[in-house]
């Protein structure tokens, strides 16, 4: 994978690479794998706005809600942190926390270096709720967030960190990726991808 310069380089802002400078001791200080698992997701997310390449998607939101939707998990206690891994619901408390707490980091930089003021809100609402169907669903900016986010889950580090922390078998990692891909996916790139990276996996592990 490319690194984080690289990737944000490209799309020509300065402002995210600042944004993912800024986010990056939250990123660190949460769960082991946040900081890879942000910059998987970037990368997911801008070779998407690429193969789209539609003038309605607001790159200015998408992408430093991605840099953000995640950095709330350095403010979840520790002994709430280790129940949040795995198949959990929406109103597990690690996913709210996080949440909300992501959101108020997410203003206070934006604010910090005075970013749009228009879009800042719409920013801070999608990382307040890419865990929550109920409500990405509603909205297609964390709608893409949310399932770019979820589509990371079917790539090496999400896969393999959670059968290491012997949270789930391998065999009960690979049935909860089966059944999320009808579930959590309604962008058709993404379902696919999904699949495809599944496959991998079991074709991987049978030789």
């Amino acid at each position: 994978m490319q690194s984080m310069k690289d990737i944000l380089g490209k799309m020509k802002n300065p402002f995210f690479l600042r944004l993912m400078g800024l986010t990056r001791p939250f990123l660190i200080s949460g769960r082991s794998f946040d900081l890879t698992h942000t910059e998987e997701a970037l990368h997911e997310l801008i070779n998407f706005l690429k193969l789209k390449k539609n003038k309605e998607l607001n790159h200015n939101i998408l992408i430093p809600a991605m840099i953000f939707h995640d950095c709330g998990w350095s403010k979840v206690p520790k002994n709430i942190l280790n129940l949040s891994y795995g198949d959990v619901k929406a109103d597990n408390p690690g996913k709210i926390i996080h949440q909300k707490e992501g959101a108020l980091i997410a203003k206070k930089i934006l604010k910090e270096i005075n970013y749009d003021s228009e879009l800042v809100d719409e920013i801070c609402y999608i990382v307040s709720v890419h865990d929550n169907p109920s409500k990405y669903k509603k909205n297609p900016n964390a709608l893409i967030v949310a399932e770019t986010d979820k589509l990371v889950r079917y790539g090496d580090l999400l896969f393999y960190e959670l059968i290491k922390k012997r949270i789930q078998t391998l065999e009960e990692r690979i049935n909860f990726l089966e059944n999320g891909i009808e579930k959590w996916f309604s962008i058709p790139e993404y379902k696919a991808k999904a699949r495809s990276l599944l496959e991998q996996k079991r074709s991987k592990l049978k030789h």
